[in-house]
């Protein structure tokens, strides 16, 4: 084994394009509900991995997660897909650690990196203000409508401190020029 790991994460997918037809199989498996939860097979001493197992390679649980709403937005985004997913991934995996960690960097990398920047100077607490300067695009309609459902989310199944995630996220899609938060409140 040595320090290669055995298991497969999303970066992977994007290196190896031979690899996307068993992430592909994966989301398949999840989509039908026939998904089983494993573990990665590690050296004793090291540690083991949630994953899902396909014709006997493993593929870490967040990493399907990100290859799936990743292959959404290559293929032209639809929040209700996502949501659908979103959910089966939390029925099988549970809400902790796998499933709200890539919905964070999700909210990072695709609301909050590219339109604000943090006039805080606290690690916890962000003053997101919009950039000055335009990325050269917006976010869809279905994008932003899936950041009002990850924020819900992590009311509904999160911690009582995510509450103040969902703020940030409806405060985030507010600033955005979308009325979708002022409608679910």
């Amino acid at each position: 084994m040595g320090d290669k790991p055995t298991y497969f994460v999303f970066d992977d997918a994007i290196r190896d394009k031979s690899l996307r037809k068993y992430f592909d199989l994966c989301v398949k498996d999840v989509q039908e509900g026939i998904a089983r939860l494993s573990r990665t097979r590690a050296k004793a001493g090291y540690p083991s991995w949630p994953c899902f197992r396909v014709e006997g390679k493993e593929f870490l649980v967040s990493a399907v997660l990100e290859y799936y709403l990743y292959d959404l937005h290559c293929n032209g985004f639809i929040s209700e897909s996502a949501e659908d997913f979103t959910e089966k991934m939390r029925a099988i995996c549970g809400w902790q650690w796998d499933v709200d960690r890539v919905l964070r960097k999700w909210i990072e990398r695709v609301v909050i990196n590219p339109f604000f920047h943090d006039a805080s100077d606290s690690e916890y607490e962000h003053k997101w203000v919009l950039n000055p300067e335009n990325p050269g695009y917006t976010l869809t309609d279905e994008q932003l409508k899936f950041a009002c459902y990850i924020a819900v989310c992590f009311t509904k199944y999160g911690h009582s401190f995510d509450k103040s995630f969902t703020k940030e996220i409806f405060d985030l899609v507010t600033a955005l020029g979308s009325k979708l938060p002022a409608q679910i409140k």
